[in-house]
């Protein structure tokens, strides 16, 4: 590093090798950002006699000028134009560097003040963005959440609606079914009992006596036969009139007809 010692014996500028071991104007603003206060000088010319930095020290001098922010393209290209250095995105990182170390306005604690507040706010605006990320997945997870439970709740009830429909449709047939049972039962009992009581519901006189001719068959007679064979057959009595009148004449059949409903079934002795 550098020595205080080698201003004790200053090389006369008559002696000195300028070309190996004086800084060249401008040097200072190209070396890099890690710019040392007494190296802060237009030319290494105004300085009579100064001796620089030994050989050996050439390449940790070259380390200290070097920028040591390692920030992105984009980060650098930010503090240039806040500096009102002109840059462009073409140029590499090193080149953009430079330039801001050549500005005249360049100071080392405003450059690493503006590089601090533009990293805040890039980390910032990241924070932003990831919490804003987080807040959206939250979001779209608690909507697909709610969707999955409000297609659960109506899978549900479309469940029990069907169930419902189909207890409802079994109860209808199996009530459909104790009718049915129940109607057969009382017919067949009806029947049993009739058939016990001598009642034959299921016959037809006609079938087994002739229709009445006025022209030529006695009434008396027919009325005989006709009792007889209700009789053998077990007609019930109620059901006399109405297998009578398919055997008389259309006239006195229309006369049987016109009786009142509560005679209709009244047969005449």
């Amino acid at each position: 590093m550098f020595d205080p010692s080698s201003f004790a014996n200053p090389t006369p500028l008559a002696h000195a090798d300028t070309s190996r071991d004086l800084l060249p104007r401008g040097a200072v603003r190209s070396a890099g950002c890690k710019c040392l206060p007494f190296l802060l000088v237009k030319s290494a010319r105004e300085v009579p006699a100064f001796r620089f930095f030994p050989e050996k020290d050439k390449e940790e001098v070259s380390s200290v000028f070097t920028c040591n922010v390692k920030q992105t393209k984009e980060v650098l290209l930010e503090v240039a134009i806040d500096l009102g250095v002109e840059v462009n995105s073409t140029l590499t990182k090193s080149e953009i560097k430079n330039r801001i170390c050549q500005s005249e306005d360049y100071n080392e604690e405003s450059v690493k003040s503006l590089l601090e507040g533009i990293l805040a706010e890039k980390r910032e605006a990241w924070e932003l963005k990831e919490r804003q990320e987080a807040r959206e997945l939250k979001e779209r997870q608690e909507a697909r959440e709610l969707k999955e439970r409000q297609e659960a709740r109506e899978l549900k009830e479309r469940q029990e609606a069907r169930e419902l429909k189909e207890r409802q449709e079994t109860r209808e047939y199996e009530l459909e079914r104790l009718r049915l049972s129940n109607a057969t039962e009382t017919v067949s009992v009806s029947s049993a009992d009739l058939e016990g009581q001598g009642v034959n519901r299921r016959v037809n006189l006609k079938d087994l006596v002739p229709k009445f001719d006025a022209k030529n068959a006695d009434i008396n007679l027919f009325f005989e036969i006709f009792e007889r064979q209700a009789i053998k057959e077990k007609v019930a009595e109620d059901r006399w009139v109405s297998q009578l009148i398919p055997l008389l004449p259309i006239e006195i059949a229309e006369i049987v007809a016109k009786e009142p409903l509560e005679k209709s079934d009244d047969y005449p002795t």
